[in-house]
């Protein structure tokens, strides 16, 4: 999971809520699983990488780091470029006060967004310590996630469980890869080739011999 905290100056009203928002998610937690923690206001930065400690996570998200700038389409968007590759269920939890501002999807738009978490399969919920926005609920609705107030603990206790307990729309290969020494960097190139219930694809790719 990614967690991305809006870090705006008009977040910074609500920093002693954003711990015991999280906690949701944090005590339910387990060692497999791993989470990363984000803040945004006018960029996008780790303020802890993906780790599955709640300390860690917690000392993280108590760290006063507010500026100017509110853009929530390039935070969801880095969100879910950091969650795309990971292993088993992915989610992004965006924490936020819920105002949307003139900026906030200018360079990766409402639709941007969606269609890119819909490619990757990877749900978004939004937990609103103000106001939901219309445009936020779009997002969460269209990608199979939700979006909730800080009143709405139900739903708040729920985010965790529907990120593990969510469909998986991938398979992941296995196999073993050339182990000479001598091949050592050299590339690889893979086909791999569906034909599933009638339907046919193929895909190309590769890697370098590790």
């Amino acid at each position: 999971m990614v967690l991305c905290v809006d870090r705006s100056r008009g977040m910074s009203g609500y920093h002693g809520d954003i711990p015991w928002v999280a906690e949701f998610v944090l005590k339910k937690m387990r060692k497999d699983d791993s989470l990363k923690v984000a803040g945004f206001n006018d960029d996008y930065r780790t303020e802890n990488d993906f780790d599955w400690s709640r300390r860690r996570a917690l000392r993280a998200l108590k760290t006063r780091v507010y500026g100017e700038g509110k853009d929530i389409g390039k935070a969801l968007y880095n969100a879910l470029a950091d969650a795309a590759p990971r292993i088993n269920r992915r989610g992004v939890i965006l924490l936020t006060d819920g105002i949307v501002a003139e900026d906030s999807f200018v360079r990766y738009s409402e639709k941007i967004v969606i269609d890119y978490a819909n490619s990757h399969h990877i749900p978004v919920y939004i937990v609103c310590l103000k106001e939901k926005n219309p445009t936020l609920e779009r997002i969460a609705v269209a990608t199979g996630g939700a979006v909730f107030t800080a009143r709405e603990m139900d739903g708040l206790r729920s985010i965790y469980d529907r990120i593990r307990n969510g469909e998986e729309y991938r398979y992941v290969l296995v196999y073993s890869t050339f182990k000479s020494p001598t091949l050592k960097g050299w590339w690889s190139d893979i086909r791999i080739e569906v034909n599933y219930r009638k339907q046919k694809g193929t895909e190309w790719g590769g890697y370098f011999v590790p």
